[in-house]
């Protein structure tokens, strides 16, 4: 049988080296970049894929799959590629329209109830139609990054008398 050829690293020019070498000694950016940087310049070297990927710890196919993505697309290749699935849909417009709920009194929409929770904002959300579907986490999210945390519930009874303003003042 015979052995696969080791892949190597198209011939980097100075000033790639350069940069890969400063994204490797900089301990204030991301260690997959780094780890990446690594890659391209020990296959730069010389440094066969099997070793490479002793060195750094990953397997041999993701050793082959950066030098691959690295010699097609350079620097721009060594980045994550965006993961597939449901973009975020939770808009600073949308957060500001929840915490706008938030801040209303459940009076003023005719709500039988006299403060928010989490879950009454959730419903309100929907059901006025600023999103279509939204869970309790996402609603709790879109309150903190406007500066609105949920409080420990406390309740208290108000009265129906119609006149229980002018007695209160009285008593």
């Amino acid at each position: 049988m015979a052995r696969k050829a080791s892949i190597f690293v198209r011939e980097l020019t100075l000033k790639e080296t350069q940069k890969l070498t400063s994204i490797t000694r900089k301990r204030n950016i991301d260690y997959s970049l780094r780890q990446r940087a690594d890659i391209i310049l020990l296959s730069s070297e010389g440094c066969e894929v099997k070793l490479i990927a002793h060195r750094t710890g990953l397997d041999q196919s993701n050793v082959n799959k950066w030098i691959k993505r690295f010699n097609e697309g350079g620097f721009d290749a060594l980045g994550d590629i965006p993961k597939p699935g449901r973009a975020k849909e939770i808009t600073k417009d949308i957060e500001l329209k929840i915490a706008a709920i938030a801040l209303s009194d459940p009076k003023d929409l005719r709500k039988p109830f006299t403060s928010w929770t989490v879950d009454t904002i959730r419903q309100e959300a929907i059901t006025s139609g600023v999103v279509e579907t939204i869970s309790w986490e996402a609603t709790r999210k879109a309150l903190k990054n406007c500066g609105i945390t949920p409080q420990r519930s406390c309740t208290w009874k108000e009265s129906k008398d119609p006149d229980y303003q002018s007695k209160k003042k009285t008593s």
